[in-house]
């Protein structure tokens, strides 16, 4: 507050401007660009920010920008313009999954089918059946209730609910003790709020099948699968088909 705008950085003029724009409170508002100057991780976490205050404000906002993995993330509907001439505009899925012409199937990518794992979060596509044993469960108790309710595995977790590691039947069988002692460490944890391409890179990167979900305080919710993730973005297309019919 204490210092002049040519004292402050590209970033943090921006972010002024946007605090500045928002405080007049108009009915619409155009933002052209306004996280273009910022590194990418400021951005991401700018945009997230932006979107929270979105969600409360409830502003009509036209956004301009050339970056479509932002657009994709930031926008409800999505107008492509070439030449000062609108050649789509529809909804985030739709734009990705039905590009109108060539010009917008080459403006959006030819990896617009990954693009579209931002618009699906973990909780969309969680299976919350998959269930969870206590640690300090004993291991004979454990099995007998993995067998019982049909799942191929048991997430462990801790007083607080929170997932410490996984067991499966073959681990369990005929085996003495409690459950901590024979849990297998988790490979990683996403957050239900998180979209399918942060799952599919933990994934990649752990080369894993699924994940465990956590809520906001880190509390176990369910797994997500690669079968489910794959399932989703067919769900999608489906329903963009059926839409564009």
């Amino acid at each position: 507050m204490k210092r002049y705008p040519k004292e402050l950085s590209g970033g943090q003029q921006q972010r002024v401007g946007v605090i500045r724009a928002l405080a007049a409170d108009p009915p619409v508002m155009l933002m052209d660009e306004p996280f273009g100057a910022i590194d990418p991780i400021n951005r991401e976490v700018i945009q997230d920010e932006f979107l929270k205050m979105q969600a409360e404000i409830k502003k009509t906002i036209m956004f301009v920008s050339h970056d479509i993995d932002e657009v994709v993330k930031m926008a409800d509907k999505i107008a492509i313009f070439k030449d000062g001439v609108i050649e789509q505009y529809d909804s985030p899925d739709n734009v990705l999954a039905h590009p109108s012409n060539a010009f917008v199937a080459d403006f959006v990518g030819a990896d617009r089918t990954l693009k579209r794992l931002r618009l699906v979060t973990v909780e969309q596509v969680t299976d919350t059946d998959v269930p969870s044993v206590s640690r300090h469960a004993k291991a004979k108790d454990a099995l007998t209730m993995l067998e019982s309710s049909g799942s191929e595995l048991a997430v462990v977790i801790d007083g607080d609910h929170r997932p410490v590691g996984y067991v499966n039947a073959q681990m369990l069988e005929g085996a003495r003790g409690s459950v901590q002692e024979l849990a297998r460490s988790l490979p990683a944890t996403v957050p239900h709020h998180a979209d399918l391409r942060a799952v599919v890179s933990e994934m990649f990167a752990n080369d894993v099948m699924w994940l465990t979900c956590v809520d906001d305080s880190g509390r176990y919710t369910g797994v997500v699968t690669q079968p489910a993730v794959t399932g989703a973005l067919g769900e999608t297309y489906r329903k963009s088909s059926n839409k564009a019919a």
